[in-house]
């Protein structure tokens, strides 16, 4: 729901900590590395004391923004919540931060960012370590991560495998004492998101279990995809949720955030305050993550669809929106309309069709 500049002038950067990532993919994968290395700056310039890593960081007030005032503020803002006045502080924008670090450092060999930035690093670490529970996963508030009008609270599938994945990537480019803590961390969450998550019934992940340990069993596109794309499941795992995506003919646009929908009160708060927005529509990114996931069981097919699908949106409209709808058409709304040349969603299709390429699954 963050909208985000794409610039080389660090001043002028305003994007989430969501983003960091899909901005990591597309500088790095063009080649831009001056570009990711000023975005970490400017995330790392404005990390609290605490070791917490902004979700955005704004030169203009982003929830007018939906009402088409643009008003800026005076200098640039640093937010750690979302715009929602009852939402709780972000989450996910430490692990997504410290896995555009270790990806920088492992793509470039800056190995002098890290020297220079380990206290920020290892505070961000920190924040993050003292969010896990005492199950050994992490823990948000309401509304604590990218998908801001879900109403979820406590253990979140999508958020783990974000932490799980920035401590496995951490243990390679720290220092030995700094590498063994993210090590055991990482082994931790590992055996705590199979012991909790993995449903063998369905043959996914559970999306995620409420602050009083109800386990919601809905089917989330985000972390099961992350899960994959991550490398954290089996192969056998991995197949069995696209056997779920593509049985529930999810791949059509692709792929849907929810299915079939949120349940209880988070399928009724969603529906009376912002229906469809986190439930039903399609995030184009999650189709280019998709893609790469279906490389990597060997599905070229699905993963050659998936780019067409996203590829048939982009020339439809000329741009690479943030969100369509169910029919892949671009939302257009009274109160909200698809953000057009949406960075993080360009981001995932170049790097998406480059992996692509490079598997000569297409020429260009």
């Amino acid at each position: 729901m963050e909208s985000l500049v794409y610039t080389q002038d660090p001043k002028t950067i305003m994007n989430t900590g969501q983003e960091t990532l899909f901005l990591r993919h597309l500088a790095l994968t063009l080649g831009d590395k001056d570009i990711a290395k000023k975005n970490l700056d400017l995330f790392t310039a404005y990390q609290k004391p605490s070791g917490h890593i902004a979700l955005r960081i704004e030169d203009r007030f982003h929830g007018l923004g939906f009402l088409g005032l643009n008003i800026k503020h005076r200098k640039l803002l640093a937010k750690f919540k979302p715009s929602q006045p009852w939402a709780d502080k972000v989450i996910d924008s430490n692990p997504l931060y410290l896995i555009a670090v270790a990806e920088y450092v492992n793509t470039t060999k800056d190995v002098t960012w890290i020297e220079r930035n380990r206290e920020k690093i290892v505070n961000a670490v920190y924040w993050l370590t003292l969010q896990i529970d005492k199950n050994g996963l992490v823990k948000e508030g309401l509304n604590a991560n990218w998908a801001d009008f879900t109403f979820k609270r406590g253990n979140v599938l999508y958020t783990n495998i974000l932490a799980w994945k920035a401590f496995n990537l951490l243990c390679n480019i720290l220092p030995t004492k700094e590498a063994n803590y993210c090590l055991s961390r990482s082994d931790q969450i590992e055996l705590a998101i199979k012991k909790n998550f993995w449903n063998d019934e369905k043959g996914f992940f559970i999306d995620n279990i409420g602050k009083h340990g109800k386990k919601h069993n809905v089917f989330a596109s985000d972390g099961n995809l992350l899960a994959i794309f991550f490398d954290f499941t089996t192969s056998d795992e991995a197949q069995r949720i696209f056997n779920y995506i593509d049985k529930n003919k999810l791949d059509r646009i692709p792929v849907p955030i929810y299915f079939p929908r949120l349940t209880g009160r988070h399928n009724i708060l969603n529906r009376l305050i912002f229906p469809n927005y986190n439930s039903t529509y399609t995030f184009i990114w999650w189709g280019s993550i998709s893609a790469v996931s279906r490389m990597k069981i060997f599905d070229n097919d699905g993963a050659l669809n998936d780019l067409y699908a996203i590829a048939k949106i982009i020339n439809r409209y000329k741009t690479v929106p943030e969100i369509v709808n169910p029919k892949g058409r671009m939302v257009d709304k009274l109160f909200y309309k698809s953000e057009r040349s949406a960075a993080w969603s360009a981001g995932m299709f170049v790097y998406a069709c480059n992996i692509a390429r490079d598997r000569k699954l297409i020429l260009f």
